[in-house]
């Protein structure tokens, strides 16, 4: 199951009122959606709540609320690739916090150091782990807040280790280059040798994260094949928000502008198939996000879909 399928909880109030097919349609139409933006993390799920009602609004028909959540996505996926900050090995440069202003979690036993996070991390972390207690699976931090010198001595231990910085670079970010550095970042425990989660002896607790963490706003930073040439690590999670995006050198998700694309959307789906290659041109996406080939697969598959009911055209096709 893809990262956020969770998100489609979101909606579980709207759906609600709806008869039984209508559910499992929006349940069908959101697994699909989930299987071809598996990347988007917590900011899929914002779209998710962000695009579907907007499209309820302003009455865009099944075909039309669907490309415009696949346009919405594909500017999802690159802003979280889009740096606001200058990149050094792969690594975007980081706010560090200030020590006044994270909030120190206790030791979870005898001999457990102290960690700290921005306080709306915390939060969010006490809830999360709440959650995963609550399912058996237990979650604990190996590291959190790191300061700028304490980076740079890992850092440098990374260079001796593997020859060069380039290679450590792969490794272990740079000083004033680690999410750690902001206080929305931490590393996850588990039974590895190193003390850190690992995703097949703590297989339970990897995938729990990964399917649940979004809905509390975590999710691994570096994922394999990431486009910054950063080994993977399962045990790295960061906490997303508006605030926490500049300070992870993050560019903001571009917010919903259905409006804006209502009268192409209508204009270009007129035929069956749709012609999403004219409307890529429309708007301009051939400059790189060239999502086309995504929001045909995504059409192609809904017609799968149990039937949504046809006397209720507006609430059960954009809710």
């Amino acid at each position: 199951m893809s990262l956020f399928v969770l998100a489609g909880f979101l909606f579980l109030g709207t759906l609600g009122s709806m008869g039984p097919g209508q559910t499992a349609s929006h349940r069908c139409l959101l697994d699909i959606y989930t299987s071809l933006f598996p990347t988007v993390g917590v900011d899929g799920a914002g779209t998710l709540a962000s695009v579907l009602p907007a499209a309820k609004q302003i009455g865009l028909n099944p075909a039309q609320t669907y490309y415009a959540v696949a346009y919405q996505s594909a500017l999802v996926e690159q802003a979280r690739f889009t740096p606001i900050t200058p990149l050094q090995y792969g690594h975007r440069q980081t706010v560090p916090a200030e020590r006044s202003q994270l909030q120190r979690l206790p030791g979870a036993g005898p001999g457990q150091r102290d960690e700290y996070l921005r306080p709306e991390a915390a939060q969010a972390w006490f809830q999360m782990q709440r959650a995963a207690r609550a399912a058996g699976i237990q979650l604990a931090i190996a590291d959190s807040y790191r300061t700028e010198a304490e980076q740079a001595r890992l850092f440098a231990r990374q260079v001796q280790r593997r020859g060069n910085r380039v290679a450590a670079a792969q490794w272990s970010a740079p000083p004033g280059y680690s999410e750690h550095h902001t206080g929305y970042a931490l590393d996850l425990a588990g039974s590895d040798i190193s003390g850190l989660l690992h995703p097949v002896q703590d297989r339970a607790v990897w995938q729990w994260v990964q399917q649940h963490g979004p809905a509390y706003g975590w999710e691994i930073s570096f994922q394999a094949g990431n486009p910054f040439g950063i080994t993977p690590e399962p045990w790295h999670i960061r906490y997303l928000s508006a605030r926490s995006r500049s300070a992870l050198g993050l560019a903001p998700v571009p917010p919903v502008q259905l409006e804006a694309l209502t009268a192409t959307l209508r204009q270009s789906l007129v035929t069956h198939p749709p012609n999403f290659a004219a409307v890529d041109r429309s708007l301009g996406m051939h400059v790189g996000l060239q999502i086309a080939p995504r929001a045909s697969q995504l059409l192609s598959a809904v017609s799968a879909c149990p039937p949504l009911d046809p006397r209720h055209p507006r609430q059960n096709t954009h809710s």
